[in-house]
């Protein structure tokens, strides 16, 4: 083998490791996001419980604090038919957003 099948060698061996580092990095990534999104989640589903409960469960939700970045902003309308629309909106570290709406029945 010559020096130069060496080194063409390496190029190809170092090619197709930076390949499968770029996978590891964009699987890595995808991960970090879904958690964030399951925490936003959870977060929006602690506050619709508490829509539906209505009341001093909306004030007391309100005073819990969230995981660093996080916001959760509750909003109760009413609706249509005798029916009180509860928005739920949780912001994410990252700039995201996420908004949950479910019509309940006033208490």
């Amino acid at each position: 083998m010559t020096l130069l099948e060496s080194v063409i060698a390496l190029v190809i061996l170092s090619l197709s490791a930076i390949g499968v580092l770029g996978i590891f990095q964009q699987t890595n990534r995808a991960a970090a996001d879904a958690q964030a999104w399951t925490v936003a989640t959870s977060y929006a589903e602690q506050g619709m419980e508490a829509g539906k409960i209505g009341g001093p469960a909306l004030r007391d939700l309100n005073a819990i604090p969230l995981a660093a970045g996080y916001t959760r902003r509750m909003q109760s309308q009413p609706s249509h038919s005798g029916l009180a629309d509860v928005s739920v909106t949780v912001a994410m570290p990252g700039g995201a957003t996420l908004v949950m709406h479910r019509l309940v029945q006033p208490r």
